[in-house]
């Protein structure tokens, strides 16, 4: 799965989670809901799943509808991301790259280094070792959230290490009968006004320096808070949720499930210190909460606080506790078991091969025999002579990458009946859409250079002409054309019949075009005749 696949899939997850969280919040015991942000952890940062024949995507390839939101709308975010086919820089790329295929392009070490294998249309518009520009912004985004929640723990850490240890009769017994492998210490700080925990293998019990240590009431619900979140690991959970945020930045269900989830994880903790000391205790385990909600603190993203995130909400939970039953806990184990099957599993293999209407098959095969009748009639064209540069009305924009997407699509079905035990059927399927693919990305790098050559020269005569893929000046095949502002050699065919230096003044503007034949006469031609030029050495060309 692709990056956007997952984030979409996660945002549909979300939104189930949401609605889900909305209905039952109160009524379900508030682990089942860190169980479901888990589940949705797991789905945004796990590049594959298990195909189900309950999933939501299987069913969806029942409905038209459905179809288009699970599979064709990541797919086309992924294209949107792309550069405009037939924009000047999308046109220089695919003359440096992907054009083994292109009668004439000249193979030099720089194309070939550029030349990608690849089917998909990521690939084919950025030549290799190239970041695409949005994976630059998303990188970009990623670093920059990377390090805005790096710097703010790295300075509270820096604050908290001038607390001071907290020695008292009343820690030595909290000690003692809360035992833990990883050793707990309890310190005290003029840097916090609220309680909170932090750390991993030595955790700390971070205590204000306004603490009454003599209130043992009060102070038994802090550190019992403070506790169970330490047991919990929560610290942990919060690292991963934070690497999942880094990573789907640009997912405004991600950041709405940062939020939620770091809410929920403090209605978890305060449910179960209620239940630890029992429901007559939520008065004043309420008020406790509510006298440290006067006492915030700033932001510690990895830190648990007792008092902060929605102190309202929290109090209402905590008042709504009550006793959990077998029933509860069945329900909760159902829904999650329920959610993370439809949800997070992927279609199964039969829907995904086969599909589940005989529109898809039929679509399919139109899509394969439309590319084979159009490649046919370009290869007529050829054979037949036609020098018409508006010949071949296959090249039409709009319809190739129409076709590049449901090529892409099969090539996924197939790809995922393949990891699914398909056999020599499916692959053989798969190739022969992958060939078809790669004919329509030829085409489309066609279009690109016959825009880039018609934008650039043609006011000088050049003419890229389609189907025959020919590069001409006035009615003579080019057979070299060189051009050292826009990245040296950009053509050669061996069945041409002139040589082409583009000349530029001091401030990169074209003022004429060098020709040079075969017999090595030379001509130039362009806006400014007198320029002297100097003849191009045509012995490593013929």
């Amino acid at each position: 799965m692709s990056l956007v696949q997952m984030s979409f899939s996660g945002a549909v997850l979300i939104l189930m989670i949401l609605i889900v969280r909305s209905l039952l919040m109160n009524r379900l015991p508030k682990k089942t809901f860190l169980a479901l942000w888990a589940v949705a952890l797991i789905r945004l940062l796990v590049p594959f799943s298990i195909p189900s024949a309950v999933s939501v995507y299987t069913l969806a390839q029942g409905s038209e509808v459905l179809v288009k939101w699970t599979e064709q709308m990541p797919r086309t975010m992924e294209q949107m991301l792309q550069k405009e086919p037939g924009s000047i820089p999308f046109a220089m790329q695919t003359l440096q790259g992907r054009t083994e295929n292109i009668p004439g392009i000249l193979q030099t070490p720089q194309t070939l280094s550029g030349t990608a294998e690849s089917s998909s249309l990521h690939s084919a518009a950025h030549p290799a070792g190239q970041m695409p520009v949005p994976g630059m912004i998303w990188l970009a985004g990623a670093l920059l959230c990377l390090g805005f929640f790096a710097f703010s723990y790295i300075r509270c850490c820096r604050e908290f290490r001038m607390s001071f240890p907290v020695d008292n009769d009343m820690l030595r017994e909290w000690y003692a009968s809360h035992p833990s492998r990883r050793k707990i210490a309890v310190r005290q700080t003029q840097a916090v006004t609220a309680p909170l925990s932090y750390g991993i293998l030595h955790p700390v019990i971070l205590m204000p320096k306004g603490t009454r240590w003599e209130d043992g009431c009060q102070l038994r619900y802090i550190l019992e808070h403070e506790y169970v979140h330490i047991r919990r690991m929560d610290t942990v959970a919060k690292l991963i949720m934070i690497t999942a945020l880094c990573i789907h930045w640009f997912n405004p269900f991600v950041w709405i499930m940062y939020f939620l989830f770091n809410r929920d994880l403090e209605l978890s903790c305060d449910e179960t210190v209620v239940r630890r000391f029992g429901e007559d205790t939520k008065s004043a385990y309420a008020m406790t909460l509510i006298r440290m909600e006067e006492k915030k603190s700033g932001l510690a993203p990895l830190c648990s606080n007792f008092g902060r995130n929605a102190i309202e909400e929290r109090i209402k939970a905590i008042m709504k506790i009550k006793k959990a039953s077998r029933m509860t806990g069945l329900l909760a184990a159902v829904l999650v078991a329920g959610i993370t099957s439809v949800f997070v599993t992927s279609a199964s293999n039969e829907a995904a091969v086969n599909g589940t209407t005989a529109d898809k098959t039929a679509a399919d095969d139109a899509a394969v025999n439309g590319i084979a009748s159009n490649g046919a009639a370009s290869n007529d064209a050829v054979e037949n002579g036609s020098a018409d540069k508006n010949a071949g009305t296959e090249y039409d924009r709009d319809s190739l990458t129409e076709r590049m997407t449901e090529m892409n699509l099969q090539i996924s079905e197939k790809e995922r009946a393949l990891n699914n035990g398909g056999g020599d059927a499916e692959a053989a399927a798969q190739e022969e859409a992958k060939e078809a693919l790669w004919e329509l990305e030829c085409m489309m790098d066609d279009l690109a250079s016959q825009s880039f050559f018609d934008a650039t020269y043609g006011e000088y005569g050049i003419s890229y002409r389609l189907p025959e893929n020919r590069l001409y000046m006035d009615e003579v095949p080019v057979s070299y054309f060189y051009d050292e502002e826009n990245g040296g050699a950009l053509w050669a065919d061996n069945d041409g019949e002139i040589c082409i230096n583009v000349v530029r003044d001091e401030n990169g503007e074209i003022t004429a075009l060098s020709v040079v034949d075969s017999a090595g006469n030379g001509s130039v031609s362009g806006s400014l005749y007198g320029h002297a030029v100097s003849k191009i050495d045509t012995a490593s060309v013929y």
